[in-house]
C-alpha cells in the first residue's frame, strides 16, 4: 500500500490564513474595506418631520328617519335559508378483468417464434420495407394497441394522423387509425387482432406496400402458449424456493413473535375541565348607569379543555474533533496514485487503482467503487466481499 505525506489540520488551516493575508494584501483588499467603512459612518440626512394625524371628528347621533309607507310592508326575515346538498354521485361497480382465459408464451417459446419470422422476412423479394413484430399482451388484450419503432415511422410512414389498411393472406382488408404522434396503430387493430385469434408470443410480419397499406403475411408465426394459472403457478413455486434459500419464512416468523408481546403502555393523565361559567339573565334596568361596570376578566371560556403537552426531547449533537484529522498535499497525492498504477500494471487480474479521500476513512467510512468496473467484473446483486491484504490477512464485512 503506497503511504502519501500527511499534515496536521492545524497546520492546512494556518497554511490557508497565510494564503489568503497575502491575496488580500495582493489586492488591496484592507484599505478597500477601510474606505468603505469610513464612507458608511457619514451621518445620515435629517429625516423629515411626519405630520401628525388628525383626529377623527365626533360623530353626531340623530333619530333614524322612519316613513309612514314602511308599516303598511310585510316584516323582513331574516333567517338564514339552506343552501341545497349537492346530490352523491352514482358509483358504478366496475367487474374485474378475468384473466383465467388469457395466455402467456414462454421465453423460450417466444424466441423461436421471433427467429422463425425473421427466417421468413429474411426470404423475401419484393423489396418494400418489412418489420418483424412479437405481441405482447397489450398488443392483443386488454388496451389492444399496437406500437411500433420510431425509426421505421419516420422512415416509411406518413408524418400525420391517417388510415392505414392491413391485408391478411386471404385479401380480406382491415382499416386502421395510425397516430403519428404515438407511432401505433389504435382503432381497428382490436378487429384484426380478434378475427385471427394473435395471442401472447405471435410474431407477425409486416410488410410496406404503401405508406398507408400494410400487407400481412400468409403465414403468422404461432408460439407455444401457457395459460395465466400455469404461469402464476410457476412463479409461486420459484417464490417458495427463494424464500426456502434464503430462510425468509423463519426470520418472519421470528419477527412475528417479537411484535406480538405486549408493550408497555404509559398511564394518560385526565384531561382536567375548566371551571363552569354561570349564565345569569342580564339586569336591564335605568339603574344600570349607577351601578359599578361588571369585570369579565376570572370568567372562563365555555368548553376549553386542557391538553397536556408533551415534553420535548433536546439532543445536542457533539462536533466532531478535526484536530486529529490529516489532510495530503497535492503533490504527494499525485505521487501515489503514480506509484500505484506502476505496481497496477504489473497484475495479471481485473484491478483498479482508487486514491483515498476523506468520506473513505474519517466520517462515513464509504468506499465508492467505478461503475464501469462493477459492471464487468462484480454480481449484480448485494454480495459479500472478502478484502485480503498483503500478508493474507482476511477482513470479511460484519
Amino acid at each position: 500500500m503506497v503511504k502519501a505525506k500527511t499534515t496536521t489540520y492545524e497546520e492546512v488551516r494556518k497554511q490557508r490564513m497565510e494564503e489568503n493575508k497575502k491575496i488580500m494584501e495582493q489586492y488591496n483588499l484592507t484599505k478597500l474595506a477601510q474606505d468603505v467603512r469610513n464612507v458608511s459612518m457619514k451621518p445620515s440626512p435629517v429625516m423629515k418631520r411626519a405630520k401628525p394625524r388628525s383626529s377623527i371628528t365626533e360623530m353626531i347621533v340623530m333619530e333614524a328617519r322612519r316613513s309612514s309607507r314602511i308599516a303598511s310592508l310585510p316584516a323582513p326575515v331574516y333567517k338564514d335559508t339552506g343552501v341545497g346538498i349537492l346530490e352523491r354521485r352514482k358509483r358504478y361497480n366496475v367487474p374485474k378483468r378475468d384473466l383465467s382465459g388469457r395466455v402467456y408464451a414462454s421465453p423460450e417459446a417466444r424466441m423461436d417464434a421471433i427467429e422463425r419470422a425473421e427466417e421468413l422476412e429474411s426470404k423475401l423479394e419484393n423489396g418494400f420495407p418489412t418489420l418483424v413484430k412479437p405481441m405482447l399482451p397489450s398488443h392483443v388484450s386488454g388496451g389492444f394497441w399496437l406500437g411500433l419503432p420510431k425509426q421505421f415511422c419516420v422512415d416509411h410512414l406518413s408524418t400525420r394522423d391517417d388510415v392505414i389498411t392491413l391485408v391478411d393472406d386471404n385479401g380480406e382488408e382491415y382499416d386502421t387509425v395510425y397516430l403519428a404522434r404515438k407511432t401505433g396503430l389504435s382503432g381497428g387493430w382490436k378487429g384484426f387482432s380478434v378475427a385471427h385469434d394473435l395471442v401472447d408470443g405471435d410474431a407477425l410480419v409486416f410488410e410496406v406496400v404503401k405508406p398507408t397499406e400494410f400487407k400481412v403475411l400468409k403465414k403468422m408465426v404461432k408460439a407455444q402458449m401457457t395459460t395465466y394459472e400455469e404461469v402464476r403457478k410457476q412463479r409461486i413455486e420459484e417464490n417458495k424456493k427463494r424464500m426456502e434459500e434464503f430462510n425468509i419464512t423463519k426470520l418472519a416468523l421470528d419477527v412475528r413473535k417479537e411484535s406480538m408481546r405486549p408493550s408497555p403502555m404509559k398511564r394518560v393523565k385526565p384531561r382536567s375541565c375548566l371551571k363552569e361559567l354561570v349564565v345569569m339573565e342580564a339586569r336591564r334596568s335605568s339603574r344600570i348607569a349607577s351601578l359599578p361596570a361588571p369585570v369579565y376578566k376570572d370568567m372562563d371560556p365555555i368548553g376549553v379543555i386542557e391538553r397536556p403537552r408533551a415534553a420535548r426531547r433536546h439532543f445536542n449533537k457533539q462536533r466532531r474533533d478535526l484536530s486529529n484529522r490529516v489532510y495530503a498535499s497535492h503533490e504527494a497525492r499525485h505521487d501515489t496514485t503514480d506509484r500505484a498504477e506502476e505496481l497496477e500494471s504489473i497484475l495479471e487480474n481485473p484491478c483498479f487503482v482508487k486514491p483515498m479521500t476523506q468520506s473513505h476513512v474519517t466520517g462515513g467510512f464509504w468506499l465508492g467503487l467505478p461503475k464501469g468496473f462493477c459492471a464487468k467484473n462484480l454480481p449484480r446483486r448485494d454480495d459479500t466481499i472478502t478484502l485480503v491484504d498483503e500478508e493474507g490477512v482476511e477482513y470479511p464485512p460484519r
